[in-house]
């Protein structure tokens, strides 16, 4: 269920606003009204959501990290991008060789200090 929420891009908050409420119509439209009006399923709290999602994405990270390391060859490219509320964000993209095949993944997003110089980019990176 962590995956499907984190893949909605949504609040964690949409397990009580949507899915709970489609797993007590279920049990509702299956099995008796007794039956939807209680959990059926034991529904993980936002916080507990908030939890497993972090924990794939340190998964997912560590995996690529590892990757990069046993790559013979890899490089950095950053790049400065401005957000919607003008904000500057340091982005870092990697592209190493992983079983004889060049990829390029995004490694991470740190925003910057308003007053964006070099030394302050390389202090964040």
């Amino acid at each position: 269920m962590s995956y499907r929420v984190a893949k909605t891009g949504e609040p964690h908050a949409i397990t009580e606003d949507f899915l709970i409420p489609a797993v007590k119509a279920v049990g509702k439209c299956m099995l008796s009204e007794k039956a939807g009006k209680k959990s059926l399923i034991p529904y993980p709290s936002p916080m507990t959501l908030s939890h497993c999602i972090a924990d794939m994405a340190e998964n997912v990270l560590s995996q690529l990290v590892n990757w990069v390391r046993n790559s013979d060859y890899y490089s950095l490219q950053l790049d400065k991008s401005t957000d919607l509320d003008s904000l500057a964000n340091l982005l870092l993209y990697v592209p190493y060789m992983y079983e004889s095949t060049i990829h390029e993944d995004f490694l991470f997003c740190h925003s910057l200090p308003i007053q964006t110089t070099g030394e302050e980019i390389f202090s964040t990176a």
